[in-house]
């Protein structure tokens, strides 16, 4: 998340997600701003919710704290679920929160499972596809990517914006495109994806 720099800063218990974003839509010029995850509930939640209250941190052990405790910027939806989880007090506002938060680890499990199947069937063993992984990312083939990309979203009925965990995964399938022809891949991808 970006946090714009106000003259008086944000208010961090009053001002919104949605709020924040318009903000730094508005001051972007060279880029553009991008927003994911569920905008149905997480656009109206307070700054706070994702960065804390506001009251700077005491002392180094408390940083320390915080530094231990962080997580990768495309778990937040699910580690939010969870805490709002921890604070619920209503029977049936947990269920449904439990039932959100297994359907988004089934479907990461999904996802992860899913990409490296297509890359062991392409590279012939699960031990390549590990071995890709270690290679950096470069996107030499953009068309290929979006092919396949375009195929795996559609395929396997998921979306960055709905399940922004995803993203861990997919350098894999970009890596492919380096070795393979877009139409192999995305045969490929179509197989598992529409097999599950």
């Amino acid at each position: 998340a970006v946090v714009s720099t106000q003259s008086t800063g944000p208010n961090l218990d009053s001002e919104t997600v949605m709020e924040q974003y318009d903000i730094v839509k508005k001051m972007t010029t060279t880029s553009h701003a991008s927003i994911y995850g569920d905008l149905t509930t997480i656009t109206n939640e307070p700054l706070s919710t994702f960065m804390g209250h506001g009251k700077g941190l005491k002392d180094a052990r408390a940083n320390e704290f915080q530094m231990e405790n962080s997580i990768q910027s495309q778990d937040v939806m699910i580690d939010w679920l969870r805490r709002k989880l921890r604070k619920t007090t209503d029977e049936g506002s947990a269920e449904e929160l439990k039932q959100q938060i297994k359907d988004h680890e089934n479907k990461e499990k999904f996802v992860m499972k899913t990409i490296d199947a297509v890359g062991a069937d392409l590279l012939g063993s699960p031990e390549a596809v590990n071995n890709l992984k270690k290679v950096s990312l470069a996107i030499r083939h953009p068309g290929c990517n979006e092919a396949v990309m375009k195929e795996f979203f559609a395929a396997c009925n998921c979306r960055i914006q709905d399940n922004p965990y995803i993203t861990k995964y997919l350098a894999t399938l970009s890596k492919l495109c380096n070795m393979f022809s877009a139409d192999i891949i995305v045969k490929t991808v179509g197989k598992y994806c529409y097999e599950q």
